[in-house]
């Protein structure tokens, strides 16, 4: 993915994954540069991102520039960037998924004073956190029963008030038409 960053998807890559996205930290320092440099507008390339790195003071600690420059001959470049960005995305969700449940767990065993509902309340803003985290880039989040069923009570008025026009795709039997007003997006047939 950070080899993608210098065949000039480096703004799109920017746009999907944040540093933190990163397992290694070397990785999350190279791309946190490749961040400066899109929000600067410079374009992505060896000799800027070196510099970047050294003014920063961060080229010694990722390994130097032979290992950026190791990146470009291990890595070709993607060509399906979105796709890799999302699985990074993906992992990196995971991990936090862990953290959270590794932090609860240890705050429910040696927290004595913390409530029970504090630590759930805790744990559920978190989880809520990491769902708003990956649902970018066309997924759908999670939402709740109570709001599926809103939504589709209101549909379902308003199919209603239009008294038996077909509103949905016909599917050829008029009386299935009749009742379902035609097949309606998220009929399962």
């Amino acid at each position: 993915m950070l080899a993608s960053c210098f065949f000039g998807h480096a703004e799109q890559v920017a746009e999907i994954l944040k540093p933190e996205d990163f397992y290694s930290i070397r990785h999350q320092k190279i791309f946190e540069a490749v961040v400066t440099l899109t929000k600067k507008g410079v374009v992505v390339d060896l000799p800027a991102l070196t510099m970047e790195l050294q003014e920063s003071g961060k080229l010694e600690e990722i390994g130097g520039a032979s290992f950026l420059a190791g990146i470009l001959d291990q890595v070709p470049a993607a060509t399906n960037i979105e796709y890799f960005a999302e699985k990074i995305k993906e992992k990196a969700a995971k991990r936090e998924l862990i953290r959270t449940f590794q932090d609860a767990m240890q705050t429910a065993m040696t927290n004595t004073t913390t409530d029970t509902a504090a630590i759930i309340h805790d744990l559920k803003d978190r989880l809520h956190s990491i769902n708003e985290g990956i649902g970018g880039a066309g997924r759908e989040r999670a939402v709740s029963y109570q709001t599926l069923c809103n939504e589709s009570g209101n549909r379902y008025e308003d199919l209603y008030r239009r008294g038996g026009a077909i509103t949905g795709i016909a599917s050829g039997f008029y009386a299935l038409d009749a009742l379902l007003s035609g097949l309606q997006r998220g009929d399962l047939i």
